[in-house]
Formats: structure tokens, sequence, C-alpha cells
């Protein structure tokens, strides 16, 4: 009888032990794990059970650090608190999306809103979690109270068109604040190893984005030798030209110059830009080089954001690297580059990893050259001339400098905005 007590006990003890310390675990905030012979620390784990609203099973995912949404068990709850901002509509391709969802979300807070991201964000890819709960702790309200739902304004918490958040986002031209930041980041599993859920690859690498298809689509007719758009691309896009070969090009003696190992993916929608023609001979006597065309946007994704180093193209697409692990970003300019920068291929890497070390624009140096560039290419045609220029031999200098530059401002560097600045 005693022996049995006794076993009793420790049976007991052992099972306080444990509850302590799964308390400590699931509480303290973040905890230490053995990977080799290094510990590292992590952000605290939840498990997301997302089979109701995607039909999957559940997956292991870091913790976003945007305080005014919770997670866990409340992640498959759209009617936590009724009062939930989705949307009733899509709109654009991926750069646009990315866009006016970092809208919803940023109107989201002000409204004190639960929000529910679209599933088909991005082809292929099924998010675990799309549901984010409000943390109504965090709400205040416009008379200065806390709690409740601020449903003022325009935009309240309810089905709001994907076209009108875009628009929201266009007058305002923000950044990516804390919150769409993680809150995306959640969505498409992107934590400091992993992009889309797949480890990204050891060894640091570059890339190389060339805009074609909906910009560049076309043939050139064997009997008038006349470049003609296809009939759907035709007029589309004019203020969205593709930078010159050229530009790539002085990107890849920069990167060459520093880490002359790197590998370097060109990535390439399809063929119909004169750019990736060129890419394509010089991967085939370059080992370091490699060109990515026709394959699936999910797949293409994971390599584009885990690079290290981007030089990115004409358009919205670029506010996908919002989310990447890039430390160089690499851009061009129309116009000449003000002084503020450092006119030599430099750039310091030995910073904490977090952050983007530096950023490269790149010009056309050539006074003449640029003048006959912007002239022809201000009004995009996708004009047999207008290609030839895009491949032709230009004159780019680069410049550095190590304050970091938004990715969503260089649509008004680049001259997206306005067609003026030309």
């Amino acid at each position: 009888m005693i022996k049995v007590l006794q076993q009793t006990s420790k049976m007991r003890l052992t099972t306080a032990l444990l509850l302590v310390s799964a308390f400590l675990l699931v509480f303290s905030g973040s905890f230490l794990f053995r990977k080799g012979d290094i510990f590292l620390q992590a952000s605290p784990v939840v498990r997301v059970n997302a089979k109701s609203l995607h039909g999957g099973g559940s997956r292991l995912l870091i913790s976003p650090t945007c305080e005014k949404y919770v997670f866990g068990q409340y992640a498959v709850t759209p009617t936590l608190h009724g009062q939930t901002m989705t949307s009733r509509s899509t709109y654009g391709r991926l750069g646009n999306r990315l866009l006016w969802i970092s809208q919803m979300i940023s109107t989201s807070e002000i409204h004190c809103c639960d929000v529910l991201l679209p599933e088909d964000v991005l082809e292929g890819w099924s998010p675990a979690s799309s549901f984010f709960a409000y943390n109504q702790s965090s709400c205040k309200r416009q008379d200065g109270m806390l709690g409740g739902t601020n449903t003022s304004g325009s935009l309240s918490c309810s089905e709001v068109s994907a076209e009108q958040l875009f628009q929201e986002w266009k007058s305002q031209q923000t950044n990516f604040s804390q919150c769409p930041k993680r809150l995306l980041e959640q969505y498409f599993e992107i934590n400091d190893t992993h992009v889309l859920g797949k480890q990204c690859p050891q060894q640091p690498f570059a890339v190389l984005h060339i805009r074609s298809g909906d910009i560049t689509g076309g043939a050139y007719d064997e009997f008038s030798g006349v470049y003609e758009p296809n009939a759907e691309h035709t007029g589309v896009h004019s203020r969205y030209w593709p930078y010159p070969t050229s530009y790539y090009v002085a990107v890849i003696k920069n990167v060459r110059t520093r880490a002359p190992v790197m590998k370097i993916y060109v990535f390439c929608e399809d063929m119909s830009n004169p750019s990736c023609d060129f890419f394509h001979k010089l991967s085939e006597v370059d080992v370091g080089i490699v060109l990515r065309t026709g394959e699936p946007l999910l797949r293409d994704l994971h390599y584009l954001l885990c690079a290290q180093e981007v030089a990115v193209s004409h358009g919205s697409f670029k506010s996908v690297f919002e989310l990447s692990k890039l430390k160089v970003l690499h851009h061009f300019e129309h116009q000449l580059k003000s002084q503020n920068c450092t006119q030599h291929d430099h750039c310091e890497l030995t910073r904490e990893k977090s952050a983007r070390k530096c950023t490269f624009s790149y010009w056309i140096d050539d006074a003449k050259e640029r003048d006959t560039f912007r002239k022809n290419m201000k009004v995009w045609r996708n004009s047999g001339y207008q290609r030839y220029l895009t491949n032709s031999h230009l004159s780019v200098k680069s410049c550095s400098t190590e304050t970091p530059v938004s990715l969503l401002n260089l649509e008004m560097l680049s001259g997206e905005k306005s067609s003026e600045k030309w």
C-alpha cells in the first residue's frame, strides 16, 4: 500500500512539473532550442488549425510581432467580434494585390476590425492562416475610450472593394507598416530562414527580375518586319516601359566586383522581353548565371524572396520584395542621381542581418543616350524601335547609399506615378 502511495505521489509530482514547464514555455514569449552545437532563440510558435477554413491540416507557424492582432485558437473564428474586414473582389496581379491588402490591414487597424485575407492571392498557395482577430484591448475609439469597434468613416468593418482599396493606397503611397508586413509574413509563412514554408538556400545569391509578358508580348510580322504587340496588350501599361538590358548588365558587374562567385538568377515570365533573349545567350556561356522562364510564380517567388540581392523591374511587382530577405537593392532611375551617394560600387555587408544594408541606383550617364531613351520610351507602345532601344548598349553608371530606399517609393523615382518627370 505504501509503495503504491509513493508511486502515485511521484506520478503527481511529475505531472505537476510537466504542467509548470508547459506553462512557462507557452507564456515566456521566447524559448531556447538546440540546433547542432548552437543554441538559438526563437519567437513563440503557435499551431493553427486551419482545417475549418482551408480544408487542410495544421502547420507550425511563427507568431508575428504585431501586437494589435491575436493568433492561435481565434484564427479559425471569423465571427469572434462580429466585425471583420475582407474584400468582396480581387484586383490586379500579385504586386497590386499586396498593395491593396496592405491598405485593407492598415484600415482595419484604424477601425479595430478583424481581418480576413483572400485565399487566392497567389496561385497555388494555400495559406494556413488567413484570419487575424483584432486585439480589442488595443482598440482606441474616437471618444478616447478603449475597447469596442470604431465604425466611423467611409471604410468600416465589412466587405470592401479591392479596387477601392487600391485607389486608397494609390492616393497615399504609404509604405508597409508593421502590421501589414507581419500579417503578410504570417500568410506566406515567411521568417528568417523560410519563405512559403520552405527553407531558403544556404548560399547567398542574387536575382534580376525582368518584367515581360503583359508589357512586351507580341511578334514580328515575317513579311513587313514590323513588331506587332498582342491584341490584348495593345495600349496597356503605356507608362510601364521596360528597363534597359544595360542596367541589368551593370548590376551583374556590380555583384561580381563584390562577390565574384555569387550565383545570379534571371527571372522572366516568358521570352518576350528582348533583355530575356540576351540573358538566354549569356547563360549558355556563363555558368554563374541561371535563366528561369515559364516557371510557376509560386516556385519563382521562393527564390525571389530568399535572395540576398535583388534588381527590381518597372512596376508594382517590386512591392513583393517588402517581404523579402534582401540585403542589397538595385534599381534604375531615368534621371541623373543626386550628389547624395558614393560614386563607386561599395556596399557594407557587416551589419545586423535583419536590416537592408544599402541601395544601388543606376542611370544612363551619357546625356545624348539618356535623352534618346527617355524621349522614345516615355509612352510605351511595345514597338520594334522601342524594343531595339531596350536591348541597345547604353553607358549605365551606378552609385550606392547606405540609406535604405523604400521599394514603394521607387514608383515615383522611376516616373511611374507621373510622366511629367520625364
